[in-house]
């Protein structure tokens, strides 16, 4: 139950954080220093290609008997250098295209550390839910980090809107990044708490061509990640250009943009009963 709770508290943390450091609120920031949008399309980029670099994950976290240690430090690392990092580079470094090449160094190296250890927290965790409540606790978890998640996007929406006009517009897009890196470290406190279980060991150290040999012979996995696949392509090929053609040429208001995201965690509540019986099957 403990464990449950850390993993819940992490998921709401993760979802303020994402709402209020990416999507419409990063563009915002990006746009204070005069980054355009081909320069934001390749900022926002790099964490795909950082993500390759997750196949090496298995190797690199056998090696370790005990992981929380290397786990929680990697989170912490991951915070300080994709939120604190992220919005002190454009205040220290001044030559705009200095400061691109810089960000994208940033956030290539935080995706890099996040894709290399943050499966580790999976495994781990698979402790704190078996397969009997797995399901249940899954679908509660996204509703409630959801609700949090966006209802306190939508608050610091209209925080924003409100001094949209005033000197401290751009003030208060900084300081949500701030107030996001400190629950961030809070975050990682939490994540140390929970009883760390001995991992299953391969007998053999993981190969390379295992990863592709293992998943390709896998019909249920080839048939999981198609879906993923097909989601990720269409939700990311207009992330990047969406919220820069919204402020920038249309200019919705940040409460409008957060008010149509709430909708999201109604639809979750809808479709529990479905999701339900999908999985059960």
């Amino acid at each position: 139950g403990r464990g449950r709770c850390v993993m819940l508290t992490s998921s709401i943390i993760c979802n303020i954080n994402a709402w209020l450091t990416t999507n419409i609120f990063y563009t915002s920031f990006l746009m204070i220093y005069g980054i355009d949008l081909v320069n934001i399309g390749i900022i926002t980029f790099i964490p795909y290609i950082a993500s390759c670099f997750g196949i090496f994950s298995p190797s690199l976290l056998e090696r370790f008997r005990k992981r929380r240690a290397l786990l929680v430090g990697a989170r912490l690392l991951f915070h300080s250098l994709n939120i604190l990092g992220i919005t002190l580079v454009p205040a220290l470094v001044h030559d705009p295209s200095a400061r691109i090449v810089w960000l994208i160094i940033i956030v290539f190296l935080a995706n890099l550390v996040n894709a290399l250890t943050g499966s580790g927290f999976s495994v781990w965790h698979l402790n704190f839910i078996p397969n009997e409540i797995r399901a249940e606790f899954f679908i509660k978890q996204s509703t409630i980090s959801n609700f949090i998640g966006i209802g306190i996007s939508l608050l610091s929406g209209i925080v924003a809107d409100a001094l949209a006009a005033s000197t401290y517009g751009n003030t208060i897009i900084i300081a949500f990044r701030y107030f996001a890196y400190a629950i961030a470290v809070l975050e990682c406190v939490v994540l140390a708490l929970p009883k760390e279980f001995p991992y299953p060991q391969s007998k053999s150290r993981p190969r390379l061509r295992d990863i592709f040999v293992m998943s390709f012979s896998s019909r249920p996995f080839i048939l999981t990640m198609v879906v993923v696949l097909l989601h990720t392509f269409f939700m990311n090929i207009p992330s990047a250009g969406l919220n820069y053609y919204l402020l920038n040429d249309v200019g919705v208001q940040y409460t409008f943009t957060y008010a149509v995201n709430m909708v999201y965690p109604f639809m979750l509540i809808l479709l529990q009963p479905l999701t339900r019986r999908l999985i059960g099957r």
